[in-house]
């Protein structure tokens, strides 16, 4: 319905919008299509420029700046009215607030941002808070959307969507990012986690003794990639590739989001499949409510499964819990199997919470980011994660729309089956690369 496309705003907004297009409530046309790749190729290029803004400027304003562009699309609606031309300006402002990378689970100054107003030995657990968070208010936005839309009209949903807006500037105006905190850069949770990690791993006490050699060649790239304008655009690919963990994190996010990203898209298709409701009118009221429980199972189960890993956080090493959840979401996404051979609503719904269960490693992942990027540059290594994730939500969308007519051509019953074991596999892949990853300073090339 209208509603899930004239969302409200910030983390409302997003919550209402990807809600509906992930499990099957805007059947995107060519055009939003093309819009939508558009979006991404620019949050690959741009989230880490944008990074590199929060550091200089503050992450308060990279939110600021961030929280008005998403704004844009609905006022543009108001202005010019909901005809062609509004219709348009919505596409294009939509496509231009994708600079900042903001996706269903977040934007990476809202990461930075709080990472400067916690203490740094907490920010794992606020983290999986955060995350949490964003996907109660993502149910929360599509119910509310969905009633103000059916009870005043689209109208409506975009005059709340500014009065979220203001709400949310006051909010910023009330956050004073702590000099403390965003002074230590991690530094207090680095230095606990080394703590923690010392009795098991001998060589992180011996690499202690290195740090100091390396902060002048880390200072030394720090400054020129500050100076230099050369390939602006692609500056966030030459700063992950200088530090080696940080490379490491962005590759694992790569992976497991691209993974999470294919299945949450053929999640929908692939139950109606298994149920008998693909095709036919008569079964589109069924469908509709097979995607409301599917999108409301989905959300939670994220947020049930991040806060449990934002808990952990205070008792756990964050890296021992990073390798811990990339298999656990491994085998999560290969749980809607079942579905193929026992078709009940019921599976649905597990299948629907195993699938949100398996971003729960996206916490403890955002978490590691400060840890492993040089001092300073908090934002812009928080930027080059998110422009991985970009860059692997499109190729997934590239992926699917090459795949599956393919499979749909093999002769098999419902072939979605398989894109789930094959995602795991995908997913648990980035486990040997968080093998390399330890609490220790980091590592530039």
């Amino acid at each position: 319905g209208p509603e899930f496309r004239h969302g409200g705003c910030s983390e409302l907004a997003r919550g209402c919008e990807h809600g509906g297009r992930a499990l099957g409530h805007t059947h995107m046309t060519q055009n939003q299509a093309m819009f939508a790749t558009v979006r991404l190729a620019l949050g690959v290029l741009c989230t880490g420029p944008f990074g590199m803004l929060g550091d200089r400027y503050g992450n308060r304003s990279a939110v600021l700046i961030l929280t008005c562009l998403m704004v844009l699309p609905n006022v543009g609606l108001l202005v010019l009215g909901e005809g062609k031309l509004g219709l348009i300006s919505y596409s294009l402002a939509n496509v231009l607030s994708g600079i900042g990378g903001c996706t269903m689970t977040g934007a990476p100054c809202m990461y930075a941002l709080i990472h400067e107003v916690v203490a740094p030995a907490d920010y794992g657990t606020f983290m999986g808070v955060t995350f949490a968070v964003v996907c109660l208010t993502s149910i929360v936005g599509t119910l509310v959307g969905g009633a103000i839309m059916r009870s005043g009209g689209s109208k409506a949903v975009l005059w709340f969507s500014i009065a979220v807006f203001g709400v949310l500037m006051g909010i910023l105006a009330l956050v004073r990012p702590s000099n403390q905190a965003a002074a230590g850069d991690g530094d207090t949770t680095q230095e606990s986690e080394v703590q923690s990690e010392a009795a098991d791993s001998p060589s992180i006490a011996a690499g202690q003794s290195s740090i100091e050699s390396m902060s002048d060649e880390s200072v030394g790239i720090s400054e020129s990639g500050k100076t230099s304008t050369q390939c602006a655009l692609f500056s966030f690919l030459s700063f992950a590739f200088q530090t080696k963990a940080l490379l490491r994190v962005c590759l694992i996010g790569a992976l497991v989001g691209m993974s999470e990203t294919i299945l949450v898209d053929v999640l929908p298709q692939y139950a109606y499949s298994c149920l008998g409701l693909l095709s036919g009118e008569e079964y589109s009221r069924e469908r509709t409510q097979v995607s409301l429980v599917m999108s409301i199972t989905l959300q939670f189960s994220i947020a049930v499964g991040c806060l449990i890993t934002g808990v952990l956080s205070r008792r756990f090493s964050t890296f021992g819990i990073l390798k811990c959840v990339i298999v656990f979401g491994a085998a999560m996404q290969v749980v809607p199997v079942i579905l193929y051979f026992v078709s009940t609503h019921l599976v649905v719904i597990v299948s629907s919470a195993c699938l949100g269960l398996s971003v729960s490693v996206m916490p403890p992942l955002q978490a590691i980011v400060p840890q492993v990027a040089p001092e300073g540059r908090i934002g812009e290594a928080m930027g080059a994660m998110g422009s991985f994730k970009c860059g692997s939500y499109l190729v997934s969308s590239i992926v699917l729309s090459a795949g599956l007519p393919v499979l749909e051509e093999s002769g098999l019953e419902n072939p979605l089956w398989l894109l789930f074991p094959c995602c795991g596999l995908l997913a648990l892949s980035a486990f040997p690369l968080a093998l390399g990853l330890k609490p220790s300073a980091p590592q530039v090339v």
